[in-house]
């Protein structure tokens, strides 16, 4: 079995995705497990956790933007209850959360049941060591360890020269740090459909339930 823990959904201001055209992508794709992982909201369709639609097991998720003093980062929270999580970000994308602080985001997650994962690490071009090393000081559950960088690298000009941190070293330092591995296309539709360019293992998938369960 085989998941994808990183995907947008209509909820997000730039994906057109709907709800049931996400799963079906994914189904087709032959995943099994996918997290919907809107900006800053969660899908009103999502009512548990994990729940199965079409014999596809759907992982309720969030992306949350916070900054550290040295870049923008995102946050994945996997997982997460829905409806709590939705009190505080809504079901459509509306509000920007760069402003505050990873502990504060982190924090939001575990309150609402989730394990917090770091997105897309390659992206940052940080000290990815240093940005870890105080992300997991506020709480930081795990690393996404694959991520389509090759593909994003193709279609987008904003984002030459990707991963700024090599994979290899990614993997290194979660490692190093024991925090759970994740990983995920960030599939929004359209041009950047990259579902099933990479896939994660189910075993991972059921670390970070465990851990969710911490939480819950």
């Amino acid at each position: 079995m085989v998941a994808d823990l990183h995907t947008h959904t209509n909820a997000s201001p730039d994906s057109e995705l709907s709800f049931r055209d996400r799963v079906a992508l994914a189904a087709a794709a032959g995943i099994d497990t996918v997290a919907l992982t809107d900006h800053m909201a969660v899908h009103d369709r999502l009512r548990e956790p994990i729940e199965t639609v079409d014999c596809t097991k759907v992982v309720s998720g969030v992306e949350l933007n916070c900054s550290t003093a040295a870049a923008r980062i995102d946050i994945l929270g996997l997982f997460v209850d829905p409806g709590r999580m939705r009190e505080r970000v809504g079901d459509r994308s509306v509000s920007d959360g760069a402003t505050r602080r990873p502990p504060e985001m982190i924090e939001w997650i575990h309150d609402c049941g989730g394990a917090a994962m770091l997105a897309h690490p390659g992206r940052y071009d940080v000290d990815l060591a240093s940005l870890v090393a105080e992300l997991e000081m506020a709480g930081l559950d795990g690393i996404e360890v694959r991520y389509p960088y090759n593909e994003y690298t193709f279609v987008s000009s904003e984002m030459p020269e990707m991963p700024k941190t090599p994979i290899d070293r990614i993997e290194t330092i979660r490692r190093d740090r024991d925090l759970l591995p994740s990983g995920g296309n960030d599939c929004h539709g359209g041009e950047k459909t990259y579902v099933g360019t990479v896939t994660i293992d189910d075993a991972w998938v059921t670390a970070i339930e465990a851990r969710h369960h911490r939480y819950a």
